[in-house]
């Protein structure tokens, strides 16, 4: 499998392997509770020094329900609005549309899905969340979040990003070609057996 940090936002309820995102109640109320966890310590960690202990307070808040979450219910993908995230079609984060909320600290630069995978470590988590933290701290000013998680390469973490919608089409933000045919590549790979079948019969 071609290694890659998108996914295919032509099946926004399939994350490598084809793990369908969270469909239960339960499990939706965890990833609501989450991302009000993640706000929180994107915030916090913006407004704090590092010398103060209350943002490192909420890094292990954070790492430690996303842990839990995908140990009792699996990877997940949250889909990316101006004003909300939404996982299966239900609603976990809401807020006005600005620059800080938190859903359009990631919708503006082009982010449509995140994706979480089982395996995620403390690292990956603290960077994941000094990215949001600084793009926050860096209002009226051009951070680009899409480009610093593609920098990032996080192994457990997927994006996908678009540049712009055109009649329609969405584009991709893949930068070249090849990163575009690795997407594809990385796309095929994580379909299911009959829908390649199909794919290539066409």
């Amino acid at each position: 499998m071609v290694e890659s940090n998108f996914i295919d936002f032509d099946k926004p309820a399939v994350i490598s392997g084809g793990v369908p995102t969270a469909t239960n109640d339960r499990t939706v109320r965890s990833v609501r509770e989450l991302c009000t966890t993640w706000s929180r310590a994107v915030k916090t960690i913006c407004l704090y020094p590092p010398s103060n202990p209350l943002p490192d307070e909420f890094r292990s808040k954070f790492f430690d329900a996303l842990t839990l979450l995908l140990e009792d219910h699996g990877q997940f993908v949250l889909q990316v609005s101006d004003a909300a995230l939404t996982t299966s079609g239900q609603v976990v984060y809401e807020g006005a549309v600005s620059e800080e909320n938190l859903a359009y600290l990631f919708f503006k630069d082009g982010i449509r899905e995140i994706g979480f995978e089982i395996g995620i470590s403390r690292m990956e988590s603290d960077r994941f969340l000094q990215i949001g933290a600084e793009a926050l701290a860096a209002i009226g000013t051009r951070v680009d979040v899409a480009n610093r998680l593609w920098e990032a390469s996080f192994p457990h973490i997927k994006h996908y990003t678009v540049d712009r919608v055109i009649e329609g089409a969405y584009i991709e933000a893949a930068g070249d070609e090849e990163l575009a045919q690795a997407h594809e590549q990385f796309i095929t790979a994580t379909l299911p057996e009959e829908t390649k079948q199909t794919t290539a019969g066409n």
